[in-house]
């Protein structure tokens, strides 16, 4: 069934990435099409990698190609951030097309957008454009994003999307603009969202379990002092990745340029202390010395794979006399189904922070984060050490080992000829399975995984269970 478009003149203009507040809530992102043969996926749009992307997958610059995004009924889109063309690197940016126009649509209103001036230039693209819609688009339910027209690529007619992710919020949850909310209201919902995207980063992601306080979608309740050194670092690392805190100065397209006083400044903002423990973590890990009180910090690279379970997007926010929280759904993998569902809740209790500018991320500190998983797809996530869900024995290093290498050999076709296996604080087991090369190390797999057998794959990302081999 074709519906009907009616497009009046409205402004849409388009600037340098800064910071704004997305909606609450994605609850799925389709795609009219995607190229076969590797990771095209549509939800690569809201994954925070310049380096994936969405490339649509018919013959030709895929004109007319499109996006879905399902939203909550009553969500107002006031712009967008969007990454057009592969920003993975600058020599695939110009092999591959880039979107020139694109038309977003809700129901009987749309917002076209101008990109000709921008896709020539990887710099500008690879930083992201933001767009600005006036006046807002109000959704039913569904966004679509159309590619209109293309900049051809110079070797291959693939056009490709780096990100995309909406602006706005939903009527009726004290987001962001909504019109009945108070300007108080509206500046700490957003720095809130940024506060909870910070302890999703490092409850989810590979990287911060290394200091993170599980090893699965198990009850949480932190608090601020129970904060260790190393997650708190972490932390810092996340908010100068993304908080686009003018402060932080790049270096280049990989990294920003940091000060010790500049760090403790802000460890003083998000856990109104500076602790010198904080510091050594932070310079031990993540930023490379300079020169005086110079250090260089990622400000692009991987924070590692998102596990088994993540934060959602925010769908709920509390605020009175200066303290508030922001909640949202729990995502966990089920393996039965393959996808992530939504199975409990986690909520960040935060206070207002007056020293700061309204609105900046900073402008809230954080207070505790509690995490009430719920009782289902966790149980096949392969992150539950628990006997009850029929993974009762419990096996040693020396027996990981070896159904690891048949693992291998089952998979891949390869049993390598060395194996090791390091167990932390949380009874996590990583399985490093590698072969000895002239001048290097050559990994078949590096695997992860709880006392059972269940877990992961971090090299290939998929979910493992050794029970069987």
């Amino acid at each position: 069934m074709k519906r009907l478009i009616c497009t009046l003149a409205f402004i849409v203009s388009a600037s340098a990435a800064c910071a704004a507040s997305e909606i609450p809530a994605v609850y799925d992102i389709t795609a009219s099409s995607t190229l076969s043969g590797g990771d095209y996926d549509s939800w690569n749009l809201w994954d925070y990698e310049e380096s994936t992307a969405w490339v649509e997958g018919v013959s030709g610059n895929g004109i007319g190609e499109y996006v879905t995004f399902t939203v909550p009924e009553g969500t107002v889109i006031t712009g967008a951030l969007i990454r057009p063309g592969y920003t993975k690197s600058q020599d695939l940016f110009f092999k591959n097309a880039a979107p020139e126009a694109m038309r977003f649509e809700v129901d009987m209103d749309a917002r076209s957008v101008d990109l000709s001036d921008s896709v020539w230039s990887f710099d500008e693209c690879f930083a992201g454009i933001s767009l600005t819609f006036d006046p807002p688009l109000t959704s039913s339910g569904s966004v679509w994003a159309f590619i209109d027209s293309a900049r051809p690529g110079s070797t291959y007619e693939d056009t490709c999307i780096s990100e995309l992710r909406l602006y706005g919020y939903t009527s009726d949850s004290g987001y962001a603009a909504d019109p009945s909310s108070p300007e108080e209201t509206d500046a700490a919902s957003r720095a809130a969202i940024t506060l909870a995207n910070m302890c999703s980063s490092l409850y989810s992601c590979n990287t911060g379990l290394n200091y993170g306080w599980s090893s699965g979608p198990v009850n949480t309740d932190i608090t601020l002092n129970e904060l260790t050194p190393g997650q708190r670092a972490f932390m810092l690392y996340w908010y100068q990745y993304n908080a686009s805190d003018p402060r932080i100065t790049p270096y280049d397209q990989e990294s920003n340029l940091i000060t010790r006083e500049l760090m403790e400044q802000i460890q003083k903002e998000l856990f109104g202390e500076a602790l010198d423990s904080v510091w050594l973590e932070y310079t031990g890990h993540y930023a490379d010395y300079q020169y005086g009180d110079i250090w260089t910090s990622a400000s692009t690279g991987d924070f590692g794979d998102a596990g088994s379970f993540y934060f959602a997007s925010p769908d709920d926010f509390y605020l009175e006399d200066g303290a508030g929280s922001v909640s949202g759904p729990l995502m966990v993998y089920s393996s039965s189904s393959g996808q992530y569902e939504a199975n409990g809740r986690f909520r960040v209790w935060f206070e207002e922070n007056d020293a700061a500018d309204a609105g900046s991320p900073e402008s809230v500190r954080f207070l505790e984060l509690v995490v009430e998983p719920g009782a289902g797809p966790s149980s096949d996530s392969g992150y539950t050490s628990d006997p009850e869900y029929g993974t009762d024995t419990v096996y040693t290093n020396d027996e990981l080992i070896e159904k690891a290498l048949n693992y291998c050999k089952a998979e891949f076709g390869h049993r390598p000829a060395y194996a090791d296996a390091s167990r932390d604080d949380d009874g996590l087991i990583s399985l490093h399975l590698y072969d000895m090369g002239e001048f290097n190390t050559i990994t078949t797999a590096w695997l992860s995984v709880n006392e059972y057998g269940i877990g992961h794959d971090a090299v290939m990302g998929n979910e493992v269970d050794l029970r069987n081999y």
